[in-house]
């Protein structure tokens, strides 16, 4: 199922979007992703937030987020600067590097 939310966010191809997947620890209840999902959202050039499901074996206390941008995405300190004073609360774990998505062919 996590391939299959990832596999439609990277098909619909926004023009010139990146796409990045972050690991952020201790939101493992819903309360602490929608807060983690509302601070993403701010950062100008930010579309969408999807959380991942959990995966077996995943530690219960964190979650990933694919975050899908109109232009560059943005690194990993200016996602800490969005968590705001919540940064220490939710660490970000593991961030992958954009994927740039092609442009959709022009007739």
């Amino acid at each position: 199922m996590t391939r299959a939310i990832v596999s439609i966010i990277l098909l619909c191809g926004i023009s010139g979007a990146e796409t990045i997947r972050v690991t952020v620890g201790d939101t493992g209840c819903p309360g602490r992703q929608i807060t983690v999902r509302q601070s993403f959202e701010k950062i100008p050039g930010v579309k969408s937030v999807a959380g991942l499901p959990r995966q077996p074996g995943d530690p219960p206390a964190r979650r990933t987020f694919v975050v899908t941008c109109t232009g560059i995405a943005p690194d990993a300190e200016a996602l800490r600067t969005a968590l705001g004073r919540r940064a220490k609360n939710y660490p970000i774990l593991d961030y992958q590097k954009p994927i740039a998505q092609p442009d959709p062919p022009r007739n």
